[in-house]
């Protein structure tokens, strides 16, 4: 009896599987414009640039697509770049970003906005967010399951072909104007806010495949009150340190840029707005510029 539940049990188990790996080809978008469904779509568009033609590389969640322009910066400073940002990126999806990125791109630079590298919740929470991904990349009809609303035919029988061009090159515009009305959030110490198990973990293969290709990472942090510490800023300068990257700190530079949080966020200091986003662009294109001979 008991050796009949495990067989039923195997049996079940297997038609699953063989269910989710015959769906995940009809589920899966067919292109990567905004309306197809495709996750992450103003990101993967990086898959659509032509080969070669990317300088710097920017990384991370919200932070880096609403503060780096590279439209901006192509028409400042003469060097192309491309964002492959989205909202609460994880630095597993991170690490994925850039290994598709790099089929194709061979950058001066890779640039992570440091964000991405903390999670607001403990560990149990960030090995679950892990288990889930790792679960739709496998079978991705888990990650597309709610596409089945909008099938049409052709999705039966066409293969996905990537077509649409960002023209923003993953920067998203937000005008609006919401304060931050905090005080100062940089207070100077010495205590550190340390990066959990996943996060290194993936932290350490984004290092260890850029220097394998021999392309230099720079970490940068955009200002925001909402997010950053003087805690987590530490944490990051000796991670740098240790494996020979750079960090720019932009939030110990908020007098510099002319940071005005009464005009510059859009959301009381959680992101800047495009008015804040200029200046973020502006200075760190200039100290790229300088810094690899662009």
């Amino acid at each position: 009896m008991f050796r009949q539940h495990i067989i039923k049990a195997a049996a079940f188990v297997l038609i699953g599987v063989g269910l989710l790996s015959l769906a995940g080809p009809v589920l899966i978008p067919k292109n990567n414009d905004p309306g197809s469904g495709l996750h992450q779509h103003g990101a993967r568009a990086i898959m659509v640039e032509p080969e070669n033609s990317i300088d710097i590389l920017f990384a991370g969640d919200s932070e880096s697509y609403s503060s780096m322009s590279p439209v901006l910066l192509q028409k400042k400073y003469g060097f192309t770049s491309y964002v492959c940002g989205s909202s609460g990126q994880r630095i597993y999806l991170t690490y994925e970003l850039l290994q598709t990125a790099l089929e194709r791109q061979t950058p001066k630079a890779v640039v992570i906005e440091t964000n991405c590298i903390f999670t607001p919740r403990g560990w149990i929470y960030d090995f679950w967010q892990l288990a889930d991904f790792k679960l739709g990349k496998l079978f991705p009809a888990v990650e597309y399951h709610d596409r089945w609303k909008t099938l049409t035919v052709s999705d039966f029988y066409t293969k996905p072909s990537y077509t649409w061009i960002n023209p923003k090159k993953g920067y998203r515009k937000k005008t609006a104007v919401r304060p931050y009305e905090g005080g100062q959030y940089m207070v100077k110490n010495r205590r550190r806010e340390q990066i959990r198990p996943i996060q290194k973990f993936y932290l350490d293969k984004i290092v260890a495949l850029c220097k394998e290709k021999g392309i230099p990472i720079v970490f940068f942090s955009v200002p925001s009150p909402d997010n950053w510490t003087y805690e987590k800023h530490n944490e990051i300068q000796r991670y740098a340190k240790a494996h020979g990257c750079t960090f720019w700190d932009l939030n110990l530079k908020v007098k510099k840029l002319k940071i005005d949080w009464k005009k510059d966020s859009y959301d009381g200091g959680d992101h800047l707005n495009n008015r804040g986003a200029k200046k973020v662009t502006t200075y760190m294109g200039k100290r790229l510029k300088k810094k690899f001979g662009l």
